[in-house]
């Protein structure tokens, strides 16, 4: 017999940090310090691909929240070490951040001071990505607070991306390692933690418009305490098709296993269409949407959901770019035992560039969440009440 539970839903308006950052460009080469890696805003990813709580940096930034490589950039005073092109550069920043924790009341501000040293390692056809390459990028952060250095920290990031392209096929794997000490919403504060990605991916192209794609992904994510870290494994397959030169349509399906820290574990499959649209070479639109089933080993009953991710770029000047990220997903509580909750989102953000090698940039967002029990007995309740 299946038995009806009934919880208290909250729903919770979140406002991110409202920040101006002031990006100064300390250069060895006048490349910006990005990874050597295909751009943030890739359809290549379901709604898990929007904006996450762990895209914000230290300082308060979104990781989106950037200016781009461009080739000629990249190719000069670029160092050659037999088959690998070595880049060495640095980024520094100061951030006026008005809500360094995160909290809905009582907001701390504080000025934020960060040196990112960059080192870059590419072979092969690493920039153009048309041919086999291969790409190493490491990057420390020094994050120094003006008032409380408590926070201060030294935050970490490196990846490897690698892709071998026979014919019509192209495979690649990537690895990455992330130690984080920015805030997270939800814990509505600072929190260490350390991220493993890897992922594994197969595409074919049957046509010059038709293309296979099979994805697999790990991803460790260890949390201090008392927060719950947790693991998760996803398979994803796609089908795309060039309509025109600027659009593409895919349709998809997504599995996934979600392993809880002290929580039961999680299942859930996702069917999903998602399409690109490069409207003019300044103006590009990409979005995912599909309806998400999740079923929980806590005794709970399955639940139905609708998901989407938007995100969209524009540069109306030479030095200007906007941006625009919506979304609207299901995560596990890293605070709350046996719930989960739905967080529907909007992030925006102008970038300036001023005299080519500083950037001023102004952003922000909110989030709403609704959560939900997923183990019986539970009576779901925001952990911000």
């Amino acid at each position: 017999m299946m038995k009806t539970h009934v919880y208290n839903f909250q729903s919770i308006l979140l406002l991110e940090s409202l920040y101006i950052a002031i990006l100064a460009a300390i250069l060895c080469s006048p490349s910006d310090g990005q990874e050597l890696s295909p751009p943030k805003m890739a359809p290549d990813t379901g709604p898990q691909g929007s904006i996450q709580t762990d895209d914000i940096q230290a300082n308060g930034m979104n990781e989106s929240i950037k200016s781009e490589n461009t080739t000629e950039n990249i190719m000069e005073n670029v160092l050659r070490c037999g088959p690998f092109d070595l880049h060495l550069n640095a980024e520094a920043s100061l951030v006026y951040n008005d809500n360094i924790y995160l909290q809905q009341t009582h907001k701390i501000s504080d000025f934020i001071g960060t040196l990112s040293p960059h080192l870059a390692l590419g072979a092969g056809d690493y920039l153009q990505k048309e041919e086999s390459w291969l790409a190493i990028d490491y990057s420390p952060s020094f994050i120094l607070f003006a008032n409380h250095d408590s926070n201060d920290a030294i935050d970490q990031d490196g990846r490897l991306n690698f892709e071998w392209r026979p014919a019509s096929w192209t495979f690649g794997v990537k690895q990455g390692y992330q130690q984080r000490s920015g805030p997270i919403i939800e814990a509505g504060g600072r929190v260490n933690r350390s991220i493993y990605d890897t992922d594994a991916y197969i595409k074919y192209d049957l046509s010059s418009k038709t293309t296979f794609e099979l994805n697999g992904n790990q991803s460790i994510n260890d949390y201090d305490q008392p927060l719950f870290s947790f693991n998760l494994w996803t398979l994803a397959g796609w089908m795309d098709y060039w309509i025109t030169p600027k659009v593409r349509l895919g349709v998809g399906a997504t599995g996934g296993f979600l392993d809880i820290t002290q929580n039961p574990n999680q299942t859930y499959q996702q069917a999903l269409m998602r399409a690109e649209y490069d409207i003019t070479e300044n103006v590009a639109i990409r979005g995912s949407a599909g309806a998400e089933l999740r079923e929980f080993q806590g005794g709970q009953g399955n639940r139905f959901n609708g998901v989407f991710s938007l995100g969209g770029t524009c540069q109306p000047w030479v030095n200007t770019t906007l941006l625009l990220d919506a979304y609207r997903r299901d995560e596990s509580s890293l605070v709350a035992a046996g719930e989960n909750y739905t967080v529907t989102g909007l992030s925006a953000g102008v970038c300036q560039v001023i005299a080519e090698k500083y950037t001023l940039s102004l952003t922000g967002g909110f989030d709403h969440s609704d959560y939900y029990a997923t183990t019986q007995g539970v009576n779901a309740n925001s952990p911000y009440n």
